[in-house]
């Protein structure tokens, strides 16, 4: 997604600055969280020891703030260094965006995003709420689609938690995790990474650092981790070895949530013992009951009842056919909304919305890359019997 560019190239300020000077001194003086899992084009800026938020909606801005003046000129400074940052690479755009964004006028011109209220299902709300209060650092494990990321992104809103997040996998970067030093221009500058600034926010109010998928990131970034989250004297220290800096945050400010899919399939570095024991409490996640899960697909997408009945006796009967090595990927819970959802507003059949939904992506491929046809008749004759 382009940023679209308000000035020209050669502006200069009225102090002498070139545009491109005073983006790299924002860069600087401000610290952004994301906060784009929350609600898509969102960030929190500190500047100046204040705290504004910005909304970005792919075409135009908007900040709480109110520096009316700036805002007359294209946007405030906590707006330009937002900008900066997606410019820079330091942060990347909101893939998702909201669907309706309202600017009212006046100096607290402000864009109210619809976000779709998730509210999970099940006893591990309850369980994580009590570790957070506690200030305990919580694993979250269990199968995909089980609703791990949104009982995290619905209990960081419920107390007030600012939520940085993580993206698992074996290709994390350095930038992404502690950070790294970026070139910029003719100068190297060194740039925080997710777990950096998630410090720098604690220093002043509450964060959660959400990784998801945590069994996929590479040991040297575990590492780190089992070194920070071993407190002392009522305070989480992170040494960064690149840059000799040393950040402290209080305990009650930082918390750690893991997540981590279970299973074969999903497993790639196992969790090192001592990482394990800084995760204080650990949440097991299941699918849930059918009669729960069925009422889940009929809240959220207004499915009729007998139709989602049937369709979790498809994803249960689907299950059990993974136990037994039939398939290595079982239908979970978000591939059943999605399947009720295009019943629903995409007006196919249960059947018709099997196949451009779950169905291809639970089977395995033969030698010549096309879909197993033994594996892709079973779940047909499955969807057919219980339909």
């Amino acid at each position: 997604m382009a940023v679209k560019v308000v000035e020209p190239n050669d502006y200069r300020y009225k102090n002498g600055k070139t545009r491109s000077q005073a983006g790299k001194e924002l860069l600087r003086k401000a610290e952004i969280l994301d906060e784009s899992l929350v609600a898509p084009g969102t960030y929190r800026v500190v500047y100046d020891g204040k705290e504004h938020t910005v909304r970005y909606d792919g075409s135009s801005w908007s900040c709480d703030c109110e520096d009316q003046r700036s805002r007359a000129k294209g946007g405030c400074k906590h707006i330009w260094a937002v900008y900066w940052a997606m410019a820079a690479g330091v942060i990347e755009p909101p893939e998702e965006l909201p669907k309706k964004v309202k600017l009212s006028g006046g100096p607290k011109a402000s864009a109210k995003a619809e976000v779709k209220t998730e509210g999970f299902v099940g006893p591990q709300k309850g369980q994580l709420l009590t570790a957070l209060k506690l200030n305990k650092n919580a694993l979250l494990k269990g199968p995909t689609g089980t609703g791990k990321t949104v009982l995290v992104r619905e209990v960081a809103k419920e107390l007030g938690y600012k939520l940085g997040y993580v993206a698992g996998s074996e290709s994390l970067q350095d930038i992404d995790f502690l950070g790294a030093f970026v070139k910029k221009g003719d100068s190297i500058e060194w740039v925080d990474g997710k777990l950096t600034k998630a410090f720098r926010l604690a220093q002043k109010g509450r964060v959660i650092l959400f990784i998801d998928e945590i069994n996929r990131i590479p040991s040297k970034h575990l590492n780190i981790l089992i070194g920070v989250m071993n407190p002392s004297g009522g305070k989480y220290t992170l040494y960064n070895h690149l840059t000799g800096e040393t950040i402290e945050a209080p305990i009650e400010n930082l918390r750690f949530i893991g997540a981590m899919n279970e299973g074969g399939a999903y497993q790639v570095h196992p969790l090192d013992p001592a990482l394990m024991r800084r995760f204080e409490s650990k949440i097991q996640f299941y699918y849930l009951p059918p009669e729960l899960e069925a009422g889940l697909i009929v809240k959220r997408t207004g499915l009729s009842k007998e139709v989602a009945e049937k369709m979790v006796k498809v994803a249960n009967l689907q299950r059990e056919a993974v136990k037994r090595g039939e398939y290595d990927f079982p239908l979970d819970t978000a591939s059943l909304l999605n399947w009720a959802e295009m019943v629903v507003k995409g007006g196919l059949s249960p059947e018709e919305a099997a196949a451009c939904t779950w169905l291809y992506g639970l089977v395995g491929a033969e030698m010549d890359g096309t879909p197993n046809e033994e594996q892709v008749a079973g779940l047909k004759k499955l969807i057919e019997t219980v339909f």
